[in-house]
């Protein structure tokens, strides 16, 4: 590609209206679904930013190389031509902190590759003046949205209403209850209920000396814990925490913890290590001398097992 044409490609760049920036799935926050862009580096000195001209392709980047999708997510931040934060607001911020290059449409026929200052003269952009004062440490890239963000372990407000009522439902027998907690909830929402029972409900009943309250909420949770047991079959992944120090499973207070997604893993501080289903939860269980097991997202709601609701096959 000739200068003249790498000059004409930088016009036609930002004239798009929407570009796509590959964003970091190590530093991402997906409870509020949003992270920082992406910082390459080939060396100590020369760090890059990720940018793709349609979000066809940039998944096709995604999908033909390593780079993670935590639950299917592909990391990008869809940047509207005349948004706040937009391309260029974004690379005035990478100046700010030390980056220096840019990578458009990496991988296609069409790739740009070039220094940041490059960018803005072929553009006809004035670098614009930093701001004097502050540490480097101080400044840093912002944090953008994920386009088209889900979680699917989140639970709506809207949707917890829905759930935690189904506690308070009477009539029926506990294999009604049971039925009814394994066809209209997930998995996740099982968890999220059990943990507003001990958490929330049962803690109320007791300061408010309701013991009939008390007494209900807990034969609820034994349900919950039964359907929790009886599912973690189904679910396609399943992981414990390792202590990072040793390797070893880790233990805590006879209790080890079974999770349903690694979504959180680098937001944790333990290893993640996969597991095949509830017989190799037993055999561990079984190996460490474990009494119980909390099963969790690993990050905000859980049930504890093997108190009231025997865990065996």
């Amino acid at each position: 590609m000739t200068e003249l044409e790498k000059r004409r490609l930088v016009k036609d760049i930002l004239a798009k209206d929407e570009l796509y920036m590959l964003l970091s799935f190590r530093a991402a926050n997906y409870l509020k679904g949003e992270s920082f862009p992406f910082v390459g580096q080939w060396d100590a000195k020369s760090k890059f930013l990720v940018v793709f001209t349609s979000y066809e392709q940039a998944k096709k980047y995604i999908d033909d190389s390593i780079y993670e999708k935590p639950s299917g997510m592909y990391m990008l931040a869809r940047l509207e031509k005349d948004a706040d934060k937009n391309l260029i607001t974004i690379l005035t911020e990478a100046i700010a902190v030390g980056i220096q290059h840019l990578e458009v449409d990496p991988s296609e026929e069409k790739a740009l590759g070039c220094t940041i200052e490059w960018f803005f003269e072929a553009a006809d952009i004035r670098i614009p003046a930093q701001e004097t004062g502050g540490s480097q440490a101080e400044k840093r890239l912002s944090l953008l949205p994920i386009w088209q963000f889900q979680n699917p372990y989140l639970v709506s407000p809207e949707r917890a209403q829905i759930i935690i009522n189904q506690v308070f439902q009477s009539g029926g027998t506990v294999e009604e209850f049971k039925t009814r907690f394994l066809t209209s909830q997930t998995l996740a929402e099982n968890c999220f209920v059990a943990d507003c029972l001990n958490s929330k409900l049962i803690p109320q009943a007791r300061n408010n000396n309701r013991m009939d309250d008390i007494e209900y909420f807990r034969r609820v949770n034994v349900v919950l814990e039964h359907v929790v047991w009886s599912r973690l079959d189904e679910e396609a992944e399943l992981y414990v925490y390792l202590d990072p120090a040793t390797d070893k499973l880790f233990v805590n207070r006879d209790a080890m913890y079974v999770l349903y997604t690694d979504l959180y893993k680098h937001q944790s501080r333990f290893k993640y290590r996969r597991v095949e289903g509830k017989q190799e939860i037993i055999d561990l269980m079984q190996q460490n001398q474990v009494q119980k097991i909390i099963v969790t997202d690993g990050l905000t709601n859980m049930i504890v097992l093997g108190g009231t609701a025997p865990i065996q096959e």
